[in-house]
């Protein structure tokens, strides 16, 4: 019955909602598909998914029908689609953009708002509409010092950057990932910026484990709040089967477990901070794995998998985006390389992490890296340019 406040925003900037896109139930998988709206394919193979969970947002740009479009991020639903669509796609600072009026701590304060574009200009711009805390907020951010905007063609400086491009934690790229982002890591050698092949020293097991309890307490909450809305039990007969084994395990689960997932947020957010005290920006591959197709067991909602077979399926594809809404940080997914594909080339994002509050760093480096090596020429089969 009311639209959010970064609705509003935008609403008074002259942007005029067009269409509702696709989403897999509550943004919970990153393969968009579901009983409701059916399969989202990508423009770029339609055997393959564009991601989720905003994955109709990121097809409906890559395929050209519009410049942007908006998308949230829970633990990389902005990035994973940009990184297989071929867009730009920024998870912002903790409390950047608001949630309000709904929420200010939306899953421990793991999601994000804003778009999937196809330029940095765009994203920048989109993030002047929607940058902003309402009255209320927990954790304000101040007024930057210049919009965002005006941080597209600022000189970046010589950055530290440290690149990971082979282990992750237990999950190493494919050898195909890894050698496109040490080609992007030289090409930011080339460009002046300090390089080095260096990981953050994380405990990642605790990492994943805890963010992965929040992810499901976060389920079992969005379900009884609905329950309490509707007067209606959700079930085996209105829940998709993944969901509703998240749900059954966050019943079940106690508040000394999900205490017990926040310290662990807190020292991997600090352990991370300390990090970035010797390096400006962190470099990885948005995704581990090349596109899944559609139906990928790995990703799709299957009714014979467990919960922790599941989620050890979507990790060993996507073991660095989580880590950015866990901790706060904000990371951008460009579309800087691209892999071999049934159809042609599919295009593969590359992931650029900062320290808290430094979004405007990353949109100065992402302009940059948009005018050395640029991607507003590639078109997907399924363009609107080809009908």
């Amino acid at each position: 019955p009311h639209d959010t406040v970064i609705a509003q925003r935008v609403l008074r900037a002259g942007l005029v909602p067009l269409a509702r896109t696709t989403t897999p139930e509550f943004g919970f998988t990153m393969q968009t598909e579901s009983t409701l709206t059916g399969v989202t394919r990508n423009p770029w193979s339609l055997g393959h998914t564009p991601g989720g969970s905003s994955g109709g947002a990121a097809a409906i740009v890559a395929s050209g029908i519009l410049p942007m479009a908006h998308a949230s991020d829970g633990g990389g639903s902005i990035r994973i689609p940009a990184s297989f669509c071929g867009n730009v796609g920024l998870k912002t600072s903790r409390g950047m953009v608001t949630l309000a009026p709904e929420a200010d701590h939306l899953l421990a304060s793991i999601v994000a708002e804003l778009v999937n574009s196809r330029s940095v200009r765009d994203t920048a711009a989109a993030l002047d509409l929607m940058f902003g805390a309402a009255p209320g907020e927990a954790f304000p951010f101040p007024k930057p010092e210049r919009p965002f905007l005006e941080e597209v063609g600022r000189p970046a400086g010589k950055l530290r950057i440290a690149v990971a491009s082979g282990a992750f934690g237990s999950v190493t790229p494919s050898p195909e990932i890894s050698a496109e982002t040490n080609r992007v890591a030289k090409l930011l050698e080339g460009m002046g910026h300090h390089v080095e092949l260096r990981a953050p020293q994380l405990d990642y097991g605790a990492y994943l484990s805890a963010f992965i309890t929040i992810w499901i307490a976060g389920a079992g909450g969005q379900v009884a709040g609905i329950e309490a809305m509707t007067g209606r039990k959700g079930g085996p007969d209105n829940l998709e089967p993944i969901v509703w084994l998240a749900v059954q395990a966050a019943r079940k689960m106690s508040a000394l477990e999900y205490s017990a997932a926040l310290a662990v947020q807190s020292a991997t957010s600090r352990a991370l901070g300390a990090f970035f005290e010797t390096c400006d920006v962190l470099l990885t591959p948005t995704v581990a794995r090349p596109t899944p197709e559609v139906g990928s067991r790995a990703t799709l909602m299957q009714t014979d998998l467990t919960l922790d077979a599941w989620f050890n399926g979507v990790t060993q594809i996507v073991p660095h985006t989580p880590l950015c809404n866990f901790t706060g940080v904000p990371a951008i997914s460009l579309p800087l390389a691209q892999l071999d594909g049934p159809d042609g080339p599919m295009p593969l994002g590359m992931h650029f992490i900062a320290p808290m509050g430094e979004d405007a760093r990353l949109i100065r480096l992402a302009a940059e890296l948009e005018a050395a090596a640029p991607w507003k020429d590639r078109r997907p089969p399924v363009h609107v340019t080809r009908i």
